[in-house]
């Protein structure tokens, strides 16, 4: 983590650090405390280590996504059948792609949403605290 707020983030404050990201390089997360633990779990009591985790770029995207389907596959599990209909126990492979870049709609409801998400989380869950990490993509900051 990069910095994290010394108390509940304000509303708003999330939405103008997203709009300010392309200026600061810094992602914006809502970090919730741990609902049974005391104190503010696990962001700042020394549980997460990011020198502790493996890369995303060790991993095949595929070969990751096949072993898990197909270790779902259960023949005597009726709801996991049912779960991977139409296509049964062999993955059947990544979906086509595209072919293009999005567009700027599916990006503006994606912002839209997530504005949405953190007012509802920061109005459910008292103590919430705002993290900043340095990276391109929200994706990319549960990475780093």
């Amino acid at each position: 983590m990069h910095w994290i707020s010394d108390g509940p983030a304000p509303a708003g404050l999330w939405e103008r650090l997203h709009r300010d990201h392309p200026g600061s390089g810094l992602w914006p997360l809502l970090l919730a405390p741990h609902p049974f633990a005391g104190g503010f779990r696990p962001w700042l009591s020394g549980e997460l280590s990011p020198r502790s985790m493996s890369s995303p770029d060790w991993y095949d995207p595929a070969a990751v996504l096949r072993s898990r389907w197909e270790g779902m596959a259960d023949p005597a599990d009726g709801e996991t059948w049912a779960v991977l209909a139409p296509f049964g126990p062999t993955w059947p492979g990544p979906a086509p792609s595209p072919g293009t870049a999005p567009s700027p709609r599916p990006v503006r409801d994606a912002d839209r949403h997530a504005r949405t998400l953190a007012a509802q989380l920061l109005d459910a869950t008292p103590g919430v605290r705002i993290g900043l990490v340095p990276a391109a993509s929200g994706a990319e900051a549960l990475t780093v």
